[in-house]
């Protein structure tokens, strides 16, 4: 991925705010793009100042007629956002209201039937074996715990051994959404799952080693988890409509307790 070069006099202001919250655990992965497409529109737009200005701020923020609401939203928090930390440091800046509703989610989400879970588990754990992967170990256990504990994809795939707790039965989720930390119980059958995984997978790795790693160690890509989702549920024969299901769907029947599906069909 090429690194964005910062085109406008603030641009060198806003990779320092960039840094400053990232330093701090924030991702702000989103929020590093907005600032990017303000860059350029200042840029685009001439306008030299080293100050942020109502002009520029309310241009870039209302300036596309069609915008979604949500979108202008997030341009009026992470621009409001970045005037507070240039006026913290000295600078004169216009701080933007935030007159935008934030987007609201209007998904309804895909609750799965007993019958459908073992489809899933069952195609999930009768995909063979082959030497140059260890899909046949890793999925199984890691789709179990998404919907066993209520994880999301990023929050499994960014797990690694310290994280997970064999002797309490725990996960630790670090730096979650919102930069959140929590400890998630796990089930019992699970646990067992578990033990029974790193014995076969980690007995020769660190505790910085992720917990479900690729071939070669690193971390899967989310839309590599996706893909084969989606071949479990067609050899499931779940229908899947762009609508869903989605991975993320297991975690709303039982969200605020632990579910104890996990046994193969």
């Amino acid at each position: 991925m090429n690194k964005y070069q910062w085109k406008s006099p603030l641009g060198e202001k806003m990779q320092e705010f960039l840094t400053m919250k990232r330093m701090t655990g924030f991702k702000y992965e989103r929020e590093g793009r907005l600032l990017e497409k303000f860059d350029e529109y200042c840029f685009t737009n001439s306008y030299d100042s080293d100050s942020l200005s109502r002009e520029a701020i309310e241009g870039f923020c209302y300036g596309i007629y069609y915008e979604k609401e949500g979108t202008r939203y997030d341009k009026e928090k992470i621009l409001s956002g970045f005037a507070e930390h240039l006026c913290s440091c000295g600078h004169e800046s216009y701080i933007c209201p935030r007159k935008s509703a934030p987007k609201r989610g209007s998904f309804t989400p895909y609750i799965y039937t007993e019958e459908e879970l073992r489809r899933f588990f069952r195609s999930v754990d009768q995909y063979p074996s082959h030497p140059l992967s260890n899909r046949n170990l890793v999925d199984p256990l890691m789709f179990r715990m998404i919907y066993g504990c209520g994880l999301r994809i990023s929050e499994a795939l960014n797990l690694r051994i310290k994280d997970v707790n064999l002797k309490e039965g725990t996960l630790a989720v670090l730096q979650s959404k919102n930069n959140k930390d929590r400890i998630v119980p796990i089930a019992d059958s699970l646990k067992q799952r578990c033990v029974e995984y790193t014995k076969r997978l980690h007995i020769f790795h660190d505790e910085a080693t992720y917990f479900f790693p690729s071939p070669h160690k690193g971390k899967f890509d989310k839309s590599t988890v996706y893909r084969r989702f989606r071949e479990y549920l067609w050899a499931a024969g779940i229908h899947h409509s762009g609508h869903g299901p989605r991975i993320h769907d297991f975690r709303y029947p039982n969200l605020n307790k632990i579910q104890t599906f996990f046994k193969s069909a």
